[in-house]
């Protein structure tokens, strides 16, 4: 993996980062494009989430009972208004990743959609509806836009930030380089009500909540138990899950 070439994050840079929008042409890193073709998002296989569903072939429509968002409706009320601090928050916006999705994916497929859950987790965070179920839609706009071939294709405008855009949502991105000023970052979001997307090499993780120095990512993190992913984690623990290459996209 050639060396990534990432924005060093400070606390007195993060006033600008809020104000301003990154580009690859601002951080000046051809090196990280690069990377995108290599972004290794779990499939099936190495998921680490077996239900015994992953030799099926068809759609995860065709499973009886197949599930399309997780039983959240009694959590409803209980969900963080807009823009109040997330900190102490163990709320869970994203769909499990290892239930089955109906109507748009095979088991496969699902495994390695995780780049799409994570936005959809997001539109869920922002319209404060856990419910919402647009995956499917979601899904099929990553796949027409060229943002998921298999895997997402990195975090910035090829990748999940493109995806985002498309269904509305304008995001920053930080590369993180310290991960003490990165997790410092993340802390600051979370507790200005904003929830992240913490891209990796590896996996998408949702940040929606922060508990005695750790980050509460839920399903998104359990999802990765064959490398070490729990619902909460440190954010060297979400570096090493993930095999390293971190970045943060905190909505606008």
């Amino acid at each position: 993996m050639k060396t990534l070439i990432c924005l060093l994050i400070t606390v007195a840079y993060t006033a600008s980062l809020r104000a301003a929008g990154f580009d690859l042409q601002e951080v000046g890193a051809s090196e990280i494009k690069s990377q995108w073709t290599d972004f290794d998002a779990p499939l099936a296989a190495d998921a680490g989430y077996d239900q015994g569903l992953e030799t099926l072939s068809g759609d995860d429509a065709e499973i009886p009972l197949a599930r399309t968002s997780g039983s959240v409706s009694r959590f409803r009320k209980s969900a963080p208004r807009v823009g109040e601090s997330l900190i102490g928050s163990k709320f869970e916006w994203a769909r499990d990743q290892g239930a089955p999705i109906r109507g748009c994916m095979t088991p496969s497929e699902r495994m390695a959609a995780c780049g799409p859950i994570a936005a959809e987790a997001m539109l869920r965070f922002l319209e404060k509806d856990p419910e919402l179920d647009k995956i499917c839609d979601i899904w099929s706009t990553a796949k027409n836009k060229g943002t998921w071939k298999g895997a997402m294709q990195g975090p910035d405008w090829a990748g999940e930030r493109g995806l985002l855009k498309a269904i509305g949502i304008e995001a920053e991105l930080v590369w993180v380089t310290n991960l003490a000023a990165g997790e410092r970052l993340l802390r600051e979001s979370l507790e200005d009500g904003k929830a992240v997307i913490i891209s990796t090499q590896r996996h998408y993780f949702f940040a929606s909540g922060y508990n005695a120095g750790k980050i509460y990512v839920g399903y998104t993190g359990k999802i990765m138990g064959n490398y070490g992913g729990t619902a909460q984690m440190t954010l060297s623990e979400i570096s090493s899950a993930g095999k390293g290459s971190l970045a943060l996209l905190i909505p606008k």
